[in-house]
């Protein structure tokens, strides 16, 4: 049984989002290293069929109450992490 997409969504800013967090703070992340994996979970979610391949690249990490999928910004994580 799979999960549907709104589950996986938060499984992944749940569980895996809060180790790369993690690791932000240990390791110094540079943008390129965080770019690759944004889009590697981006291509992930399209080979599952949780977004349309032509979808706009901002739109998984919009909030879901305004229509989107809600998924976190792990760019935007990242320069947070490293301003605090």
């Amino acid at each position: 049984m799979e999960l549907n997409s709104k589950n996986e969504i938060t499984a992944i800013n749940a569980l895996a989002v809060p180790v790369l967090v993690y690791s932000f703070k240990i390791f110094n992340w540079l943008g390129k290293e965080t770019e690759k994996i944004v889009r590697k979970t981006r291509n992930l979610l399209t080979i599952q069929g949780i977004s349309h391949p032509k979808t706009d690249v901002n739109r998984p990490h919009i909030k879901r109450q305004i229509g989107s999928r809600g998924l976190v910004n792990l760019e935007i994580t990242n320069n947070t992490d490293i301003l605090i």
